[in-house]
């Protein structure tokens, strides 16, 4: 099963980008461009990581952040802040109100891939064991081979 990861993002551009660049990966990406709709999405389905923009439409990135973390079932929710706002200051607004890491446009997107990639295995590290043993098994197929462990 891939990851489920929310883009809450209102650039259009950079939402196309964020999810061509995730979808590569292997993510199951979905996108909102709204603060208010990415709300309303997350009380229906929760999914294993936000990308999450702090100016958007309707409700700010902030605000939702500390929504997010008031409610029982998003409180643990990896959260990656990305955003233009890069002085000091509100990098640490951002981490202080729940973010689990900060961004600041531009940014690289192998760097992004990579925090996103970190922030997974950290949260959900049974995760990232099931995956490695789906891909010995595809390999152990692959090369014709077949091993009994008692692990």
């Amino acid at each position: 099963m891939n990851a489920r990861i929310l883009v809450v993002e209102d650039e259009e551009a950079l939402t196309t980008l964020l999810r061509y660049n995730l979808d590569a990966e292997g993510y199951d990406v979905e996108t909102v461009g709204r603060g208010d709709d990415a709300d309303t999405r997350l009380k229906e389905r929760v999914p294993d990581l936000i990308v999450l923009d702090w100016m958007l439409p309707g409700l700010s990135g902030i605000e939702l952040c500390r929504r997010l973390r008031a409610r029982p079932e998003t409180k643990t929710l990896p959260i990656i802040m990305l955003t233009a706002r890069g002085e000091e200051s509100e990098r640490v607004r951002g981490l202080a109100t729940g973010a689990d890491d900060y961004i600041v446009k531009p940014f690289s997107v192998p760097e992004l891939l990579a925090r996103v990639k970190g922030l997974l295995r950290r949260a959900s590290p049974e995760r990232l064991a099931t995956d490695r043993r789906v891909r010995l098994v595809e390999y152990a197929l692959a090369a014709r081979l077949v091993r009994v462990s008692s692990q």
